[in-house]
């Protein structure tokens, strides 16, 4: 039904290489000599699966909704204020390079895409890694784009080791990659005409590891230069793994790589081991072969993995003790240092995490666990929400100052460079936010020791470059891996054959694939979400007279019905006192901030329940009945938000309701956490 029909490609037992190009009539292995067939037959002993980018392409050209959304949103992007990052298309990447430069995009059908690759472990032992290659369509709006089923899965490399040769699995991506620079014939049902369907991959991304691989350059701590970049040197200290300390480097004037992809076709034409190593570069990537690419502005480094995967547990691992040999009590040079923890502090954050699961909406973050006990198998998310919502609170006055504030710029840095939209002046701010964390940091951390040198890590250099990888590729939002954490999320589970873990999930994925693009075959128009708030669970009530009387007087309501939640857009419900049935086990979804017409400040609340009201002009209102959180104190300069008690009642419109609102009690306070930004990142 959807006419997609995926290859099945050869490849070496251990995972060596795949039987592409240059290997595609051997019959055996080069790097293990494995052989690629099995005894007396033509039959491989392994294989993956390859997708094909183009049937999909053409399928979604083929349904006039999909069409229309493709064709018309990148050029209704356009047209909005230059100055002003609110997608990849803003950035300088596709303006400078893209479009001047190579003279791309010209056609409006023509597709813009993101390449993600990362390894997932299948089994809990952590012995079977395969490695997902994902494309995102970015001619689709950012609320579309990441649903998991518009994301078009082409290949998974088979397990259980991470491969050889990259490069040769790469190729029937590729191959199609390259046919789709020249163009093929595509029918565009939106406006009845045949076109030539072009495509580019515009940007790469993956965690280390994986891009290092994917430019062919040296993995981060194997490389004297790791940075792909800058031309940064780093250091052993007499170990065996590279870091990367700021001592003598230049943050305003860095020394930028400008075209590493000559540096590389240098390095590969020289073929001398003494250039690799004062480059860091280790081949020639099959991905030069891909115009569209620029080396290195289109490969940004993500920052899910540099904050909230290696530099956040990089911190709390210094503070309690567990990061640095010389930080171990038992250690005979044990000192304590301005950043260490005690004991009692670390249970006592713990414990209020564990406190506040109740008043912590769903909405803004997982569960909190015990940060002491369960730290190592946090995930992406769990630390998003220590490093926006709560570690400020919970360490200010327990963690030294100076550590705090440091913390706090980190916490800057995440949440600007995540916002939806940024004005160049943010990253602006931005640039001087990295370069204060990462100063005051060695400055902790480092101090110039080389026992503790293994603080210093790229992840912390790489930081430096987040503001240039914004100005080319807009917020960092649009191009972090968390659409491929989703989707190895949902593919993990797949793996239901332990015997044949590569077939079992690859098979799934060819199913996906055809279950997300069946209903482009249909020519139905899709679901839209509503774009007005909707009120739900209707139950009886009534207004007791003083709630009757100011309603009237502010609204001239003559008719009104009951409601529990409200679904102001999608994929953000508020409940209510009346909605919350178990308090013991239902997470808090009526507490909100509202934005106070001509206050500049928000104002915060319980929500008692929502109302549907018609006034005498025959105009409906939405409105919630509002218990005020009064003795607000934002203190900005710690970036603290803490209020004093429940006050008095109010009507407010629902379209006020700007998020949902948690509670830490702490020492007697009661902090606030959000994710609307109440504070300035200066």
């Amino acid at each position: 039904m959807t006419k997609i029909e995926p290859q099945f490609i050869h490849c070496c037992y251990n995972n060596c290489i795949a039987y592409t190009g240059q290997y595609a009539e051997e019959t055996e292995c080069p790097h293990c000599e494995e052989t690629r067939y099995i005894t007396n037959t033509s039959k491989p002993r392994k294989h993956f699966v390859y997708i094909p980018l183009i049937d999909r392409l053409k399928l979604q050209y083929g349904n006039p909704i999909r069409a229309k959304v493709l064709t018309k949103y990148r050029e209704n992007l356009l047209r909005r204020e230059k100055g002003e990052l609110a997608d990849f298309f803003n950035g300088k990447l596709f303006s400078e390079f893209h479009v001047r430069e190579l003279g791309l995009f010209e056609d409006p059908c023509d597709i813009a895409l993101h390449m993600s690759l990362d390894g997932v472990q299948l089994t809990n032992m952590r012995n079977h890694e395969v490695t997902p290659v994902i494309l995102i369509n970015l001619n689709l709006p950012p609320e579309e784009r990441y649903q998991v089923k518009n994301i078009l899965g082409s290949l998974i490399i088979p397990g259980p080791k991470k491969p050889r040769d990259l490069d040769t699995f790469l190729r029937p991506l590729v191959d199609e990659l390259l046919r789709l620079d020249e163009g093929v014939d595509a029918f565009d049902s939106y406006t009845k005409t045949p076109f030539r369907l072009k495509a580019w991959v515009t940007m790469v991304t993956g965690d280390g590891p994986a891009l290092a691989d994917a430019i062919g350059m040296k993995r981060p701590g194997n490389a004297f230069r790791p940075c792909r970049a800058c031309e940064i040197k780093a250091e052993r200290c007499g170990g065996n793994t590279y870091y990367v300390p700021h001592s003598n480097y230049n943050f305003g004037n860095p020394p930028l790589r400008e075209d590493l992809r000559g540096m590389i076709r240098m390095v590969e034409e020289a073929d001398s081991d003494e250039e690799r190593k004062w480059t860091g570069i280790s081949r020639s990537s099959i991905l030069l072969e891909l115009r569209s690419l620029h080396f290195p502005r289109s490969f940004p480094a993500d920052i899910m993995h540099l904050v909230l995967q290696n530099i956040a547990p990089t911190l709390y691992k210094l503070w309690s003790r567990t990061k640095l040999p010389m930080d171990d009590r038992t250690n005979s040079n044990f000192t304590r240092e301005s950043y260490h923890l005690d004991d009692a502090s670390i249970a006592e954050v713990s414990a209020a995490l564990v406190e506040a699961r109740e008043n912590i909406p769903t909405y803004l973050s997982h569960t909190p666990r015990r940060i002491d006990r369960h730290h190592n198998g946090y995930k992406a998310a769990e630390w998003e929400a220590w490093v926006k919502l709560f570690g400020i609170p919970l360490l200010d006055q327990r963690l030294d100052d100076s550590c705090v504030d440091n913390f706090r710029l980190l916490s800057c840095i995440y949440l600007l460079s995540t916002q939806f939209s940024l004005k160049h002046s943010d990253v602006d701010i931005l640039d001087d936010l990295v370069i204060r964390f990462v100063r005051s940091y060695e400055e902790l951390y480092y101090g110039h020791n080389p026992q503790r040198v293994s603080v210093c890590s790229v992840n912390i250099h790489y930081l430096l470059h987040l503001p240039s990888y914004i100005r080319d590729c807009g917020p960092a939002r649009y191009w972090w891996q968390f659409p491929m954490e989703r989707f190895c999320g949902i593919l993990k589970p797949k793996a239901r054959s332990k015997s044949q873990l590569n077939y079992s999930v690859s098979n799934e994925l060819v199913i996906m694939e055809h279950l997300n693009h069946v209903q482009l075959s249909r020519l139905r128009s899709p679901t839209l979400p509503a774009s007005y708030l909707v009120l739900m669970d209707n139950y009886e009530a009534t207004l007791s007279s003083q709630q009757r009387l100011r309603l009237v007087r502010e609204y001239e309501i003559i008719n009104v019905r009951f409601y529990k939640r409200c679904k102001i857009r999608e994929g953000f419900v508020v409940g209510s006192v009346k909605s919350q049935r178990r308090g013991d086990i239902t997470r808090s979804s009526c507490k909100v901030c509202y934005s106070q017409p001509q206050q500049l400040q928000m104002g915060f609340g319980i929500v008692q329940y929502f109302i549907e009201a018609v006034d005498k002009y025959q105009q409906l209102h939405r409105l919630a009945w509002v218990q005020k959180l009064r003795d607000i104190d934002i203190d900005h300069s710690k970036r603290i938000c803490s209020y004093g008690s429940e006050g008095g009642h109010c009507w407010i419109e629902a379209e006020q309701i700007q998020s949902l609102i948690g509670i830490i009690q702490e020492g007697g306070v009661k902090f606030i956490v959000t994710d609307v930004n109440l504070f300035d990142f200066r």
